[in-house]
């Protein structure tokens, strides 16, 4: 092949694998890797660096970069501890005092070390491995099709969460589906690749994530929220998800408490094949006929309403509690009631399934039982915690329990 031309497949090859400055691992196309980029965590590259000249030292830079970030994540160094002068580093390490400077600038900006004065130095306090978490979405909120509102409380909660400095702790990725091309999955790899963060928190893992470079090739640790435990790459991986059993057997129980003995229900699809509901009915001796329990499709909510108004429109029959386990049922559910007459609770005793603390407003008194989103942050926040620490993943699925809205405050 003419050389020239073999120039070009190599150019083209690269503006395919490297879009704009951001770039995916080139070592999985074969090609020898370049810098990384990443604007969210606070270090980047120049536009112009494959075009400058080689300089003594700079070919080194990196490797000497990510060796120091690796010695004070591994302890060498510890929080607040001084560094080795300038002058150390560059005896030490045999590159010019321009690039021992090049490379504290870079790990000033990703949070690694705190410069004092001209002549002191010293790993931060709370450097990006200790203090800094990512909570990756496999969709982004306003892909309505594919995003619900457990999800955006979990990024409400998130989003709330400082560090010591009052820094956000949580840094927050969308569009995190496995897909190689997308940038902010490129964002994270490379964050995570570089140790800028404790760990990696991942809700809705799709299938071509659980196959990614990102779960299989980093070694953060990390936490996956999803409805049951799963294996990646042959090991199982800490997985905290809400209890759906606690959840029916909490609201079901209410129900009975109250006096119910004959009550319907509104549930998800995805639930209606498990046996969560058929135990809770059987532990508190409460019916519920085959034709007053009703799966309901993500895309059939709007039918809600029209069910709800003919569940309840006949006094002489009708249930006397109404389950709604899903939150999205609330406000269609509302309106079927209300076209039919019933009174709430005089007339029906209704439990709802609600995602805390963005609890919804409702026009009717409905009893609240779901799950804290602050609660599912927090466990995974400890689970990484308690990972980095002892080096190895506990491999455990924690089941955060249901409540009820009265035994929660704030």
């Amino acid at each position: 092949m003419p050389k020239k031309l073999g120039n070009y497949i190599l150019r083209d090859l690269y503006s395919m694998i490297v879009i704009g400055e951001s770039s995916i691992p080139l070592e999985i196309a074969g090609i020898s890797s370049v810098p990384y980029r990443d604007e969210r965590m606070g270090h980047r590259r120049s536009k112009d660096a494959e075009a400058e000249p080689a300089k003594p030292g700079k070919h080194k830079q990196p490797a000497i970069l990510q060796q120091l970030r690796e010695q004070i994540v591994l302890g060498k160094w510890q929080p607040g501890e001084r560094l080795p002068s300038r002058g150390e580093f560059e005896v030490e390490t045999g590159v010019s005092r321009v690039t021992v400077q090049k490379i504290f600038d870079r790990l000033v900006r990703e949070g690694f070390i705190e410069v004092y004065g001209r002549r002191e130095t010293r790993v931060a306090k709370s450097p990006p491995h200790l203090s800094r978490y990512t909570l990756a979405f496999p969709s982004h909120p306003s892909n309505t099709d594919h995003w619900n509102r457990y999800w955006t409380t979990l990024l409400d909660v998130a989003r709330g969460i400082q560090r010591p400095d009052g820094s956000p702790a949580v840094e927050i990725f969308f569009n995190v589906d496995g897909h190689a091309d997308v940038r902010e999955y490129r964002d994270l790899f490379s964050a995570a690749r570089h140790h800028l963060m404790a760990g990696m928190i991942f809700v809705g893992v799709t299938p071509r994530l659980r196959q990614a470079p990102l779960l299989h090739e980093t070694r953060v640790p990390k936490v996956l929220i999803s409805r049951m435990s799963m294996k990646i790459g042959g090991s199982a991986v800490s997985t905290v998800t809400t209890d759906a059993a606690d959840f029916y057997d909490k609201a079901v129980g209410h129900l009975a408490a109250k006096g119910c003995r004959t009550i319907a229900i509104l549930i998800p699809e995805a639930d209606s094949a498990n046996s969560y509901v058929r135990v809770a009915l059987k532990k508190h001796d409460v019916e519920c006929p085959p034709y007053w329990m009703h799966p309901i499709l993500p895309d059939s909510r709007q039918t809600v309403s029209s069910l709800v108004h003919l569940l309840f429109r006949n006094p002489a029959d009708r249930p006397d509690g109404l389950l709604l386990a899903d939150n999205h049922f609330i406000d269609p559910a509302t309106a079927g009631l209300m076209a039919a007459g019933v009174s709430v609770p005089h007339d029906l005793q209704v439990v709802v399934h609600e995602n805390f603390p963005s609890a919804n407003e409702s026009l009717l008194p409905f009893t609240r039982v779901g799950f804290d989103a602050r609660e599912t942050i927090t466990t995974c926040l400890r689970i990484i915690d308690q990972e980095r620490k002892s080096g190895k993943p506990s491999e455990t699925c924690f089941r955060v329990p249901a409540r009820f809205a009265s035994d929660l405050t704030g």
